[in-house]
């Protein structure tokens, strides 16, 4: 679409900060990194484009993700305002960190369960002796 220009997205100096140590983090999960950046892009003005080949992401997840950060900017500014309040800005991290993180995806169940798990497990974590091979490490042959 040439010529549109995504809208603006205004941030509060607090909320900012916590997404750049968000962005810096060596620790934080992937996505929380990503989306930090992508905020943080997208409130400076950086087109949907440049901010897709700087964070090496398409285009469209760019434009869902600012979507959805345009679209809940006023939930943002609320948690912080709620925290000031509460006079507990402690946990305005937390809370942005469940805002800033994947959501749950429909998929397939798990076929089996952490207990069979664990059984099918079990053998590898024991010496092949207590299993009568005469081998004192396993291998793959």
């Amino acid at each position: 679409m040439r010529g549109f220009k995504a809208p603006a997205i205004e941030l509060s100096e607090k909320i900012i900060e916590i997404l750049k140590n968000f962005a810096a983090s060596y620790t934080m999960p992937s996505c929380i990194v990503l989306h930090s950046r992508l905020l943080l892009m997208a409130a400076e003005g950086e087109s949907s484009t440049k901010t897709a080949q700087l964070l090496g992401v398409s285009r469209n997840t760019v434009n869902t993700w600012r979507k959805y950060f345009h679209e809940n900017t006023g939930l943002l500014l609320q948690m912080e305002a709620a925290c000031r309040i509460s006079d507990n800005m402690e946990d305005l991290p937390g809370l942005m960190k469940s805002f800033l993180s994947d959501k749950p995806r429909p998929g397939k169940l798990p076929v089996f369960t952490l207990e069979e798990i664990m059984l099918v497990n079990e053998p590898a974590c024991k010496d092949p002796k207590d299993f009568g091979h005469g081998l004192s490490h396993w291998n793959l042959t």
